[in-house]
């Protein structure tokens, strides 16, 4: 799929990118911005044709990806409809989850992580450091409260989201 992947990221698409081995019918919608060796970046578009922020996974768990034509078709019409802007994300390629944390850093916007293939957001809030092997977070709870720091070793993430819907509703509650 690396290859796959690479390939795809050329083209400057939007594709359905199924990763959910426990529902295999479900997709995100987007488009691939980086990938090194194990990880993949992914802008994303929401089902309404918003721009949904970004995700980064490890590319292994990518099981198909389809240019569906008539959903591709439908994504068009809603994003023109809701005047969709495409949004510069610059991640590299050398090393895409350092850089995606650091783009999320330097951006002041939240992120969600998953540690060691969780299935959950296991920790919220604003990345305030990163090291070679540590990542330091300054934690929110769902409410938009302060809850303390968190570090974890970079090789323990398993998927990082910027800028969705769900971090967008943190930035707005933790700035209250």
């Amino acid at each position: 799929m690396k290859e796959t992947v690479s390939r795809l990221k050329r083209d400057l698409q939007y594709y359905n990118i199924y990763a959910d081995l426990d529902n295999p019918a479900r997709f995100i919608y987007g488009s691939i911005v980086a990938s090194d060796e194990g990880m993949v970046a992914v802008k994303m578009v929401s089902p309404e044709g918003l721009y949904d922020g970004v995700i980064v996974m490890p590319i292994d768990k990518i099981i198909r990806i389809d240019t569906s034509l008539p959903y591709k078709k439908r994504m068009e019409i809603l994003m023109r409809k809701q005047s969709f802007a495409e949004k510069e994300i610059h991640i590299d390629d050398e090393d895409v989850l350092v850089s995606a944390l650091r783009c999320a850093m330097e951006a002041k916007t939240p992120v969600s992580i998953e540690l060691v293939d969780s299935g959950n957001d296991n920790v919220t809030g604003y990345v305030t450091g990163i090291s070679d092997v540590i990542c330091e977070i300054d934690c929110f709870d769902f409410y938009g409260e302060h809850e303390g720091k968190s570090y974890m070793r970079l090789d323990d993430i398993t998927q990082l989201c910027f800028e969705s819907s769900d971090e967008q509703v943190l930035k707005m509650l933790s700035e209250q």
